[in-house]
């Protein structure tokens, strides 16, 4: 079944998690109750800390190029515990290590004609 060149890489963007920019990537978090948080990026097992913008409504935001595509990233917490990003595609290894940046535009769908489970059938 042929595909539409506009199907074959879609990706749904979200306003949190990660997403590849012009600059790097964006990395959005919605802590409201926390004091501060850093983007942890992992770059050959060293690891640098950054600080993130508090924005209004509990959302915290960094733009960088410190993170590349296929690198670890987390956010550390009020200083003290680094946690995976819980938008996060991919993780490095398990749930409890840090997340993996990916760029989801760069995956090729091959099934053009699934549709998906009828409604019905969903949990």
């Amino acid at each position: 079944m042929n595909m539409p060149e506009t199907q074959k890489t879609f990706s749904q963007a979200t306003s949190w998690g990660s997403r590849i920019t012009e600059k790097g990537a964006a990395f959005r978090l919605w802590a409201p109750n926390v004091k501060t948080i850093e983007l942890v990026a992992e770059r050959a097992g060293e690891r640098r800390f950054l600080p993130m913008d508090k924005q209004d409504g509990g959302w915290w935001q960094t733009e960088t190029d410190a993170v590349a595509i296929g690198e670890g990233y987390g956010f550390r917490v009020n200083g003290e515990q680094v946690v995976p990003d819980p938008a996060a595609r991919a993780q490095m290894s398990d749930v409890h290590s840090l997340s993996r940046l990916v760029d989801p535009s760069a995956f090729e769908w091959k099934s053009a004609g699934w549709k998906g489970r009828p409604w019905h059938e969903t949990v």
